[in-house]
């Protein structure tokens, strides 16, 4: 049987413990540098396609990151001082809601979920192509201050709509559920019916039964659970965006999934196999092995617009993800 390219005829290649457990032929290398060079270059040049609908949402990563210090190792080699954080990856999803296609599209680790890293996605998004007269129609987030902010910043172009996520205002009307006086367990049972209440106020696709639903809910519940409804009360209008797409596609005689318009959900399936991934390593040594790990779920899950390479390049890239 032909030897591995991990491997020679000879055995084990040591390669000073930077690749533990692997054997690695001049081949194998090669492989794992195209592999660096590729996943960076998921994030440059033009977009492909530039989607009508694009999520956006953020996940915590663990991450050594460098403090500025330096040191000598015990073989008096100049080092890097390192420390552990928390890091936020942001990630920036499309979605054909005439198709149900759906890829990733860029990601972008920052320093915080602030103003300047979300910038710094929303920025390279423009520059590879992502802009109305292209196009896009819609962003669904979740409302973050940091997020925005950048928004006031970056310009897609006219007619570019913001829709807040619905899961995660009905997450919020849920936290605000007060239920004074009640039990515990009848707390919980106040905390679904009011849920269950306001699920549907989104769910029509007419601004006028929208509109009756929210005011049927406000005439249930104000008096019981006056914070419940105020979270609804601050974001209304950003959660109709919506409606303003559905009615744009239906006059160019187009049909949408509703579904896909409303919520980031989708992109938090992608958020859950990253994270899933993330435990896997427990905290990332190196950015590249954070970049390296993305690549991989993109590859094994098929979420890259372009496919990704898959079998002998998914094994080197996990190589290369253990090693960093």
């Amino acid at each position: 049987m032909e030897p591995s390219p991990y491997e020679t005829k000879e055995g084990r290649v040591d390669q000073g413990g930077w690749f533990p457990g692997w054997r690695l032929t001049a081949i194998g290398l090669a492989l794992m540098v195209a592999w660096f060079a590729l996943a960076p270059a998921l994030q440059q040049g033009p977009l492909t396609r530039v989607p009508p609908v694009v999520l956006l949402d953020g996940l915590w990563v663990k991450l050594m990151v460098e403090t500025g210090e330096r040191y000598r190792d015990r073989q008096g080699r100049d080092r890097p001082r390192v420390r552990r954080a928390k890091v936020p990856l942001l990630v920036a999803y499309g979605v054909d809601p005439a198709t149900g296609e759906r890829w990733i599209l860029d990601w972008e680790r920052g320093a915080q979920e602030d103003e300047a890293s979300w910038r710094g996605l929303l920025e390279r998004l423009w520059a590879r192509g992502l802009r109305a007269d292209a196009g896009l129609e819609l962003f669904i987030h979740d409302g973050s201050a940091g997020l925005e902010a950048a928004f006031g910043l970056v310009s897609f172009g006219p007619g570019v709509l913001r829709q807040r996520c619905i899961f995660h205002v009905l997450q919020n009307v849920r936290d605000a559920v007060r239920g004074v006086g009640l039990s515990r367990p009848a707390k919980r049972e106040r905390r679904r019916a009011v849920l269950q209440a306001a699920a549907p106020i989104w769910q029509a696709t007419d601004r006028d039964t929208v509109r009756q639903r929210w005011q049927a809910f406000r005439e249930q519940w104000e008096a019981e659970e006056p914070e419940a409804v105020a979270v609804i009360a601050r974001v209304w209008e950003q959660t109709l965006a919506y409606l303003a797409v559905l009615e744009h596609a239906r006059e160019r005689g187009e049909s949408w999934a509703p579904q896909e318009l409303r919520t980031t959900s989708a992109l938090e399936r992608v958020n859950r196999a990253l994270r899933q991934k993330a435990r896997q390593v427990g905290t990332f040594q190196s950015a590249t092995g954070l970049t390296a790990a993305i690549a991989l779920v993109l590859a094994h899950r098929g979420l890259g617009r372009d496919r990704l390479p898959t079998d002998l390049w998914t094994e080197v890239l996990e190589a290369g993800l253990l090693a960093s």
